[in-house]
């Protein structure tokens, strides 16, 4: 049954709410945190084998071995064993570092690796999201924005591929940064649960809540960056004025080179210049078509370019010509044309040009720029906005709201 709409209680309010009517259906996610050689678990931990006894250990290191599990000491278990915290709430998973996980460990053999899936309580699950995503000493409206946006975008993603894969509902290394315990303090753990059951949106539909580090001025919309309309995702200023922006080439070179009262402005990627010689721009992109043939066969590139913006000024679609053909680039892969890690762009809100045998790069904002901008909404909660008024400012109509029926 849909829940009837209703006027929103203020979010410090929602703890007595809950009180009164319940907390919201649990939910449990089955969260892939890595693929490793091999995993160190401790805790004490309870091994629940789905064909044997029950075992208590301190601490177990487990590995692949012919399709299934085996411990440093020779005990083999099959697929999908269980590990749980025994008398303690979490238990420490080590692989190239540790971290501290809420909920069951659950192991899979790979071929020579370990899938290490954390079935864990959404609400948890959220609460090892916040702190990784957002400065956990931010003001308490933009730590319940950021709980609001991480619940939504991980009930969205569970719905949107349901049954995707056997073992996991999704990875951390595709979404969201969990990483456990280590990280909470008293307000994150209150945003958490002051918002518990709480999502982004728009006309009883859930919002893909998607976010970035800083929109640079302009937030992004769900089509700017991946050519794909959605809800609640369109491309907005980032400051009071409303309406989307219209930014052609010359305007965006004239709008960076301008001081813009935006809401994420104090952000140190606000604003980027970088200069990277011509050959290796040009080295960059002629492997990046390499191994993407789909894109088209360039050959060796000799001209990048862009092709199409978007009307608030990002690269949507980005040219590759080379001594065999054109390779087309849309949306915000485009960054990662000219290297990766490091090497890629911080966004797609850019324009370029040769000075003297240099490219030299001129941007605005970290990430894909697309809904809520977590430095914005940082500022936002310094100006004491409301994290219902930081949500409404970034998602388009959108409002918070409890988990809806599928």
């Amino acid at each position: 049954m849909r829940p009837r709409r209703q006027r929103l209680l203020p979010l410090g309010s929602a703890l007595l709410l809950l009180a009164l009517v319940g907390a919201a259906p649990a939910l449990t996610l089955r969260v892939e945190l890595c693929q490793a050689g091999s995993v160190k678990l401790a805790g004490p931990v309870r091994i629940a084998a789905p064909n044997g006894a029950p075992l208590v250990v301190d601490q177990v290191s487990v590995a692949a071995a012919d399709g299934a599990l085996r411990s440093s000491g020779g005990t083999r278990w099959p697929n999908g064993t269980r590990f749980e915290p025994f008398q303690a709430d979490s238990l420490a998973v080590t692989t190239s570092g540790t971290h501290h996980y809420r909920g069951v460990i659950v192991l899979h053999a790979v071929g020579a690796r370990l899938s290490v899936v954390n079935h864990v309580d959404l609400e948890d699950y959220v609460q090892g999201v916040v702190p990784y995503e957002i400065d956990p000493d931010s003001q308490a409206a933009a730590l319940a924005a950021q709980a609001v946006a991480a619940r939504g975008f991980a009930v969205f993603r569970l719905r949107a591929t349901p049954g995707a894969a056997p073992r996991c509902d999704f990875t951390v290394a595709a979404t969201q940064a969990y990483r456990g315990t280590e990280r909470e303090n008293a307000g994150t753990v209150a945003a958490v649960r002051s918002t518990a059951g709480r999502v982004v949106l728009r006309r009883d539909e859930l919002v893909e809540s998607l976010y970035s580090d800083c929109c640079g001025g302009i937030v992004a919309s769900a089509e700017d960056a991946w050519n794909s309309p959605q809800t609640g995702l369109a491309s907005r200023w980032d400051r009071a004025a409303d309406g989307a922006p219209r930014l052609d080439d010359a305007a965006l070179g004239r709008w960076l080179s301008a001081t813009e009262d935006s809401w994420c402005r104090a952000n140190r990627l606000y604003r980027w210049s970088r200069t990277t010689p011509l050959g290796k721009v040009l080295s960059a992109a002629t492997a990046w078509a390499r191994e993407h043939p789909s894109r088209g066969r360039p050959g060796t590139v000799r001209e990048v370019s862009v092709a199409r913006r978007s009307p608030g000024g990002r690269v949507v679609e980005l040219a590759l010509r080379g001594d065999r053909g054109t390779a087309t680039v849309r949306g915000d892969g485009m960054r990662w044309v000219f290297g990766d890690g490091d090497e890629a762009l911080p966004s797609s809100l850019v324009r370029w040009g040769l000075d003297g045998g240099q490219m030299a790069f001129h941007g605005a904002g970290y990430g894909h720029g697309v809904g809520l901008c977590q430095t914005g909404a940082m500022a936002q909660a310094k100006a004491g906005r409301s994290a219902e008024q930081i949500i409404a400012f970034y998602y388009d109509g959108a409002r918070v709201g409890a988990i809806p029926a599928r």
